[in-house]
């Protein structure tokens, strides 16, 4: 009954502490294959086998960059998608790069930054 006590403490003390904030994002996915060892679109090759998105944050000031979502986007050409990810505080930097069925990496999206603020933890009587 004691330990249970403490966890249940624990559990309230710490509640409301959020270390991270969702990051609301959205991309259109491409319609056309890219030319063939450029960036560029070429339009009316269509887009049959995209598979996989892969987006990626850097935190401003960084060096290093993380993979925090990988999408399956199988059927998805020339839509739009939405999803969300979780960051702590901070600016953050946000970019995608899509995959075809064989694994061939598209070159990198345009960057979108976005502050991340935590709400003030509630207060506390004491």
């Amino acid at each position: 009954m004691r330990t249970m006590v403490a966890i249940v403490v624990l559990l309230l003390a710490c509640f409301g502490c959020a270390s991270s904030a969702p990051v609301q994002l959205g991309m259109t996915m491409p319609q056309w294959n890219a030319l063939q060892g450029s960036c560029s679109e070429a339009t009316g090759d269509t887009l049959k086998d995209l598979s996989q998105a892969y987006v990626y944050a850097q935190k401003q000031g960084a060096s290093d960059s993380t993979l925090v979502l990988t999408l399956n986007v199988a059927g998805q050409a020339g839509q739009a998608i939405n999803f969300t990810v979780d960051r702590p505080e901070g600016s953050w930097n946000f970019w995608a790069a899509l995959a075809d069925a064989t694994g061939n990496r598209s070159c990198r999206s345009n960057i979108v930054t976005k502050a991340v603020v935590l709400a003030p933890a509630p207060a506390t009587m004491r």
